[in-house]
């Protein structure tokens, strides 16, 4: 993998974080919400198998483009535990997913030797 595949998908996780917010603050309608939710949950699992294929070029992109990108992320779909907006199952589904992705990349970052950045 080449490190501008890896900057670029952070990036893009980075960019569906940020949408997220943008439509979880302008109050938008189920759908609208869901198809963000959808497309971070698609963008975070391209980070993880790529992270799971090249370890180390994808958390060196990530730290250097986006040192706080899971944080971000999990910060993105925080506020949907706080909106009645929760009880949707779907929406529900796709939070409990990303923060699995999440976790997963956190042991994938600590375990991995050649990650390099311990």
């Amino acid at each position: 993998m080449l490190d501008v595949d890896a900057k670029r998908l952070c990036e893009q996780v980075h960019s569906s974080a940020s949408g997220l917010c943008e439509c979880l603050s302008a109050h938008a309608d189920v759908p609208s919400i869901l198809a963000r939710f959808w497309t971070l949950e698609d963008m975070t699992l391209q980070l993880v198998a790529a992270a799971s294929d090249a370890p180390r070029e994808v958390f060196l992109a990530m730290h250097a483009a986006y040192p706080c990108l899971l944080v971000d992320v999990e910060r993105a779909i925080q506020p949907v535990n706080d909106r009645p907006v929760t009880g949707r199952a779907a929406i529900r589904s796709s939070s409990i997913h990303i923060r699995t992705l999440l976790l997963r990349l956190s042991d994938l970052e600590r375990t991995h030797p050649s990650a390099g950045l311990t």
